[in-house]
């Protein structure tokens, strides 16, 4: 009887290049973005001549004006709302 020989032949893998070349692909992909991501302009932004900053500092007037819109708003109304809307859906 002939012995049975229970381990294949080992034969060459065909796909190793191509891996190899998509990793390396991959990677310079990943070198040019992060290039580009910290070449970034490190000069000044350009702003017209004439334009003002739109950002004011907060003072004690904005701040009491604050105070007095958050106190004029009507939470009963809010409340009977909400329990209309309760209502609406358990219908």
């Amino acid at each position: 009887m002939d012995p049975i020989n229970l381990n294949p032949q080992e034969t060459a893998s065909t796909g190793g290049k191509g891996s190899l070349i998509g990793a390396i692909i991959v990677v310079i992909i990943l070198i040019i973005g992060a290039i580009y991501l910290f070449s970034g302009r490190t000069e000044a932004p350009i702003v017209p001549e004439g334009s003002e900053s739109t950002f004011t500092t907060p003072d004690e007037n904005g701040t009491a004006d604050l105070e007095a819109a958050a106190g004029a708003i009507d939470l009963e109304s809010i409340d009977l709302d909400a329990a209309a809307l309760d209502e609406a859906v358990a219908q």
